[in-house]
């Protein structure tokens, strides 16, 4: 019996050592400071692709912005180059009539001798509201900025000059012919600036 007993207990051999649920592994110090190189190495260069891509993005949009600008400008300029020249001879033209004494029974400005026309230049902005809108101007120079938006300020001034001699031209309103060539000579002043304003504001938008 106790032979039995003592096979018994001898066959179940020692107990398994208890097994801990917290598994405690040595760590490298060094290992884990490159783990955390290149972790923090890995982000940087992902914000910095980001950051190169932003950048290159607003360059070409920029561009492009500036080119159909520098476009609108160019058209502008031609408009007020080929307008130069008629209003500055009619105004050459009522001041002589003037002195001849053809102003002596007062007309409708249209119905002078020598009357030719004002011209109506067509003169664009929609480039230059969609790089306003866009916010373009924040990524250009001051001075380039400053060029073009005295160009088109003046642009504004001059059309609205125009407007108002084609407002008084309409009424056919008998007036001195003095006053008539003030008028024109008021518009071809704006039109000599506007010319000059445009011929700067190109060079600014070409960069």
């Amino acid at each position: 019996m106790e032979l039995e007993r003592g096979r018994g207990s001898g066959s179940a051999g020692p107990a398994p050592a208890r097994r801990s649920w917290f598994h405690r592994e040595s760590i490298s110090v060094a290992e884990l400071g490159v783990q955390t190189f290149a972790v923090v190495l890995g982000i940087l260069l992902a914000l910095a692709i980001d950051d190169w891509r932003k950048e290159r993005e607003t360059r070409e949009s920029t561009a492009a912005a500036m080119s159909a600008v520098r476009a609108e400008l160019e058209s502008n300029h031609e408009q007020v180059a080929e307008s130069h020249e008629r209003l500055h001879a009619l105004v050459d033209a009522l001041a002589n009539d003037e002195k001849a004494g053809a102003g002596a029974e007062k007309k409708p400005c249209n119905e002078y001798k020598d009357w030719d026309g004002i011209g109506v230049p067509v003169l664009l902005d929609a480039a230059y509201q969609t790089t306003i809108a866009t916010d373009v101007f924040a990524h250009t120079d001051f001075s380039r900025a400053q060029s073009i938006a005295q160009a088109y300020g003046l642009q504004h001034i001059y059309l609205n000059e125009r407007d108002r001699v084609v407002d008084l031209l309409l009424r056919a309103q008998p007036l001195p012919i003095g006053f008539c060539r003030g008028v024109v000579d008021e518009l071809a002043t704006l039109n000599d600036k506007a010319e000059a304003a445009y011929a700067t504001a190109i060079e600014a938008a070409h960069g």
